[in-house]
């Protein structure tokens, strides 16, 4: 999986990692159906793990939408990623940058969770979500 350049230019590169440890998470924005669905896969090492929190997440343009990733172990820097079809992800947001104009990072160490939250969904929000961890050194 090609996750591009991630910004910002500190992070490791993704294209020469071998290891793929994500969640990904697929938002579809429409203007009077559900608009929210999250198709995760889970990624297992000997001492991680990483997997969503709920499977599917459903929403309506102008919601506030919260995509999930439970994790194990002890990492310390978390990543959210966003792909639209036929282009690289693109680097979001990190837990040490906080938040954007709609995005929000939240991380809940006690239940070894992270989120993003969207506020005030739309249509070009549509496209598929990963989230990455820093662990050991190491970037999955």
């Amino acid at each position: 999986m090609d996750f591009g350049d991630p910004e910002p230019s500190h992070l490791p590169n993704l294209t020469t990692l071998r290891k793929a440890k994500h969640e990904q998470n697929q938002l579809e924005v429409a203007h009077k159906n559900p608009i929210l669905s999250l198709h995760s896969l889970k990624y297992r090492s000997s001492e991680d793990l990483l997997t969503p929190s709920k499977d599917v997440v459903m929403s309506l343009e102008g919601d506030t939408v919260t995509l999930s990733c439970k994790y194990s172990g002890s990492e310390t820097y978390f990543f959210w990623y966003k792909q639209k079809p036929n282009s690289h992800p693109e680097f979001l947001i990190a837990y040490y940058s906080g938040k954007t104009e709609r995005m929000k990072f939240i991380h809940d160490d006690q239940k070894k969770e992270f989120h993003l939250e969207i506020s005030s969904a739309a249509v070009s929000d549509s496209a598929v979500y990963y989230c990455a961890l820093l662990s050991g050194g190491h970037f999955y």
